[in-house]
């Protein structure tokens, strides 16, 4: 897997040393320039700058830290690996190995959507049913009255808009189960 790679002074904010990979993702090498320039475009250390993780109050490097962000030149996301190593001249350096997981990133979010739509179409579902049940008796009482009444009675009139409602009730009732089947379809 490609990774880049590169150090920077800790004091200093120098970048060192950078792979062969960052400066093909970059687009070129910026070595003897500033970091949080170079990478961030930003005017002073990055507000998240791990440079205060990687050592203890001694100044003995604690371990590496870990974490992912997006980079806003490249616009891709990336897991970082930090760690302050002593550099070949003795001086306290930060060493970053970072791996791209932008696609990862994209998979992660498509995969949220589709749940969130399961989710929305479950509901749906739920509420088609529940609805369905409430129109069977409108539907089948105002029935049940215009074969009762006669039919040149308001009382008819009224029973019959009552039924013609209940179903175009129940027609939007086959509208959102259909949504529901779409959603459950796309997730399978």
């Amino acid at each position: 897997m490609d990774a880049t790679i590169y150090v920077s002074d800790m004091e200093t904010y120098e970048i060192l040393f950078m792979n062969k990979y960052m400066i093909e993702s970059f687009g070129k090498n910026m070595t003897g320039e500033i970091c949080w320039n170079a990478f961030r475009r930003e005017s002073g250390p990055c507000a998240f700058c791990t440079n205060d993780r990687l050592i203890d109050k001694n100044g003995i490097p604690t371990g590496v830290y870990t974490w992912q962000g997006k980079n806003p030149i490249t616009n891709k996301w990336y897991n970082n690996y930090d760690r302050a190593i002593n550099w070949i001249d003795g001086r306290l350096v930060r060493l970053q190995i970072a791996t791209d997981i932008t696609g990862f990133k994209k998979m992660e979010t498509q995969l949220q959507q589709a749940q969130k739509m399961e989710s929305i179409g479950n509901l749906a579902g739920g509420i088609a049913h529940d609805f369905n049940n409430l129109l069977f008796p409108i539907i089948g009482m105002s029935e049940m009255l215009l074969e009762d009444l006669p039919e040149d009675s308001l009382e008819y009139e009224n029973a019959q808009e009552i039924f013609n409602a209940g179903r175009r009730a129940g027609d939007l009732v086959q509208q959102i189960l259909a949504f529901s089947r779409q959603s459950e379809h796309k997730m399978t």
